[in-house]
């Protein structure tokens, strides 16, 4: 099956990555005794970077067949549903002109768009045991 998996993948890798560099940044900015530096570091980190590594690696869960109550034992907030499904969608089917002809892939990813509905709706009825404290 041919998709843009491998690439959420890469994605998935540098977020992690770009939040170990702000928490080394992090490190030196409270030691140099710059505050306002370390706080701002930090917001991002826990902020922009921890909610978009959250939603890349629900999409690949999906993508990977997992469920997502295997991803997320013990969620603290609801995730942006929204936001997984675009990335799901972005990053899924393409079409792979040497193998397959156009109405094959439109079939086969409108049967993934069906796959990730179940999945979102799964996931949301999962949701509906788990309670939420908000951090």
């Amino acid at each position: 099956m041919k998709d843009k998996h491998i690439q959420l993948k890469v994605k998935v890798k540098y977020l992690a990555a770009e939040a170990r560099i702000i928490r080394k940044e992090e490190r030196k900015a409270a030691d140099q005794g710059r505050s306002r530096l370390n706080s701002s570091l930090s917001d991002h980190r826990r902020g922009v970077v921890r909610n978009e590594a959250r939603h890349s690696l629900l999409a690949y869960g999906f993508m990977r067949g997992k469920p997502y109550e295997k991803l997320e034992t013990n969620p603290h907030t609801q995730p942006n549903w929204e936001k997984v499904i675009n990335m799901a969608k972005r990053f899924g089917p393409i079409h792979d002109i040497g193998f397959e002809t156009y109405e094959d892939f439109t079939q086969r990813k409108l049967e993934e768009d069906d796959r990730l509905k179940s999945w979102v709706k799964e996931a949301k009825a999962y949701e509906g045991k788990a309670s939420y404290t908000q951090e």
